[in-house]
């Protein structure tokens, strides 16, 4: 299943337009971007694995949307890895064009609104948001009409909603957000600043068991109940799993340098591995038996975000300093299939993938949604008159239902209200 997905826009929305001439401070750590990145996305303060995808982006020093020369970074270290199969990666033949996604084939999909239910009062924004893979339950937070930038934590109302029949059921603890669903509608989230976990089911709040007296943030959910996260002591991050044979316990994830994300329901456990400014895409059983995904640039850095049958994706380098790019790769034949820049990181069983992206020369906060499958783009339609600003935050096994989110007026500085969008293709 894919992560929270959570991609995540209110936060990164000062990110998104960011000037890539400007670098981060000096001696920027990378692993501690990207647990405070992660840190945020669960907590609702933006929505989607894009949060962790731009903290990487401002500790090396890698433009999000600019072009900016070639990039010197850290050297990294050798690491196993799968043998490099051979399709192209984004930095095998030279640079990529820009992405003009204004101009993309319009994919054919139809478009829902979802609005908040009144029980949720002044909440009636829709910020992360998870569907389960068959397309019957989806999770999301919700929270107040927001001014941008962001400067501090929002609380945020979780809400269960049956895409059967259109039941909306807020989940009852005191303030939280919403982090992934199952099929069979078991949510899995996390409350206020802390990120302190917990599972609903049936009507139940359960709290996750702390990791040594540690209150962790779990991530991702499987079809069989298994549930990954994260607990930060000081500058240091655990991965952990809940083993949903084992109720009540938690466990250490291996290899002990892994940052987990994503669980498939085979049990596949991706996300990151290594060591500050040194991370590489990695997957594996969670036990210690795994591999790094190979680039195919000569900076071998990146990221899993989500895995969906044999399917990872995730964000790596290049060789020309243009940013950080989107990556599908099979885990089962090893072949990659690499994009444009952008923010594709929710992935289908059969390797579609779907994100957003700013146009090319777009000022404002200006979002297209993005559908994509064997290297071919196209864009999500708005369902609204006008280009009003979207964020796409996950997708269905079968590629078919999308969810995400717009802004119901084109103000990017707020007050800012979002609307669920559903888009079936």
């Amino acid at each position: 299943m894919n992560p929270t997905d959570d991609r995540d826009g209110d936060l990164l929305r000062p990110l998104r337009g960011i000037d890539g001439t400007e670098g981060p401070p000096p001696r920027y750590d990378l692993g501690l971007a990207m647990r405070q990145g992660d840190s945020i996305r669960l907590r609702r303060m933006s929505i989607g694995a894009f949060v962790a995808v731009a903290v990487v982006a401002l500790a090396i020093g890698i433009p999000l949307g600019l072009r900016n020369g070639p990039h010197v970074g850290p050297t990294p270290s050798k690491s196993s890895s799968s043998p490099a199969p051979s399709s192209p990666a984004p930095s095998s033949s030279g640079p990529l064009p820009e992405l003009d996604a204004a101009h993309l084939p319009v994919a054919n999909c139809t478009t829902t609104t979802l609005t908040a239910p009144a029980s949720a009062g002044a909440f009636t924004t829709w910020a992360s948001g998870s569907v389960d893979p068959t397309g019957h339950y989806l999770a999301v937070s919700l929270i107040k009409p927001f001014t941008s930038p962001i400067s501090g934590y929002l609380p945020g109302k979780p809400l269960l909603v049956d895409l059967h029949t259109g039941a909306m059921t807020l989940i009852p603890v005191s303030e939280g957000g919403a982090a992934g669903v199952t099929a069979s509608g078991v949510v899995i989230g996390s409350t206020g600043p802390s990120g302190a976990g917990w599972t609903y089911r049936n009507g139940k709040v359960t709290q996750l068991p702390k990791y040594r007296g540690v209150a962790a943030t779990p991530y991702a959910i499987n079809a069989h109940g298994d549930i990954v996260g994260q607990v930060t002591t000081g500058n240091s991050s655990t991965s952990v799993i809940w083993p949903a044979n084992r109720p009540g316990t938690v466990r250490a994830l291996l290899p002990t340098k892994l940052l987990a994300s994503a669980i498939s329901d085979s049990g596949v456990i991706g996300g990151m591995v290594g060591t500050p400014n040194n991370y590489l895409p990695y997957v594996g059983d969670g036990n210690g038996h795994g591999h790094t995904l190979p680039t195919g640039a000569t900076d071998p850095r990146g990221g899993v975000q989500s895995i969906s049958g044999e399917y990872a994706a995730g964000w790596v380098l290049n060789n020309f300093g243009e940013g950080l790019f989107p990556m599908v790769w099979n885990l089962s034949t090893g072949a990659r299939t690499p994009y444009p820049q952008s923010v594709l990181y929710g992935v289908a069983s059969d390797g579609t993938v779907v994100g957003d992206v700013n146009p090319i020369g777009s000022t404002g906060g200006a979002r297209v949604g993005l559908i994509a499958h064997n290297g071919v783009l196209k864009r999500l339609p708005t369902g609204a008159a006008g280009d009003l600003p979207i964020y796409v935050n996950g997708v269905t096994a079968d590629g078919r239902t999308i969810f995400g989110k717009r802004h119901t007026t084109a103000d990017t500085t707020g007050p800012i209200n979002e609307v669920g969008v559903l888009w079936r293709c």
